[in-house]
């Protein structure tokens, strides 16, 4: 049997949160039995139902779902709480307004397993408009495009966050950028799986939805990298590269 923690930060999402847990042990059941969760709910100060309702979900699954609370201060700050309260060696994210397909982790478990050296997978993303909302001009990501990844799509060694760090707490927006950008700095080892293995959901109460690229500072994280690797420069004085996104698709291998 394999532990994996599975973090899921939660404001104001009383409405979703349900079914992304009811996603995630479907997930684990679907893998024949070989995976035990260990679900964190970070409640990020809410103040709808969602304390009712992650209560009640932590009744119904009882050993395997924990609440903690903490007064609002961003997803980073959520998912780091929930980083330094997992018991297992693997973790896994999930946003409480996105599902998993029930087949995610017995694919990305056997993917990390045959993989020693990868620090974690990823794989691809299913975007599902919700109604009243304007949804993205394609259905699935943009595998050549780092903008286009969610932490929920990935399994992680624990020593990924040993390696590359935490989520910066102070980057309310695009802090899961800032962390692939630190890990695509260094000799990060990952594949990115033709499979889907998570449902984005495009919903007007997501605090991302309708913000340009300056609002969700990805701008800023891209300076943040580029301010890191013009302190080490190459022997000509230019910037290191970043590696390409593209080179670590499964079909780039």
């Amino acid at each position: 049997m394999t532990l994996i923690s599975v973090i899921i930060p939660v404001y104001n999402a009383a409405g979703f949160l349900p079914q992304a847990v009811e996603s995630a042990f479907a997930a684990a059941q679907d893998a024949l039995d070989l995976i035990i969760l260990d679900l964190i709910i970070i409640d990020d100060g809410s103040m709808d139902a969602t304390p009712r309702v992650a209560a009640e979900l932590a009744a119904r699954y009882a050993p395997a779902v924990r609440v903690v609370s903490q007064p609002n201060a961003g997803p980073a700050a959520a998912r780091n709480h929930g980083l330094a309260l997992a018991r297992a060696d693997l973790f896994a994210f999930l946003d409480a307004d996105d599902q998993w397909p029930a087949d995610k982790l017995q694919i990305q478990l056997a993917w990390l397993e045959a993989h020693p050296t990868h620090d974690f997978v990823l794989g691809r993303v299913q975007y599902t408009g919700l109604p009243g909302a304007v949804v993205p001009g394609f259905t699935f990501d943009d595998q050549n495009s780092i903008t286009h990844v969610h932490l929920g799509s990935g399994l992680f060694r624990r020593r990924a966050f040993e390696r590359f760090g935490f989520f910066d707490e102070a980057m309310r927006y695009s802090e899961d950028f800032d962390w692939l950008l630190r890990a695509l700095e260094s000799d990060v080892e990952f594949t990115i799986l033709n499979a889907i293995t998570l449902r984005y959901f495009v919903h007007r109460e997501s605090m991302t939805y309708g913000k340009s690229v300056h609002e969700i500072r990805s701008l800023v994280a891209l300076k943040k990298s580029l301010d890191r690797r013009r302190a080490r420069p190459l022997p000509d004085g230019s910037p290191p590269p970043l590696k390409r996104w593209s080179d670590f698709k499964e079909d780039a291998r």
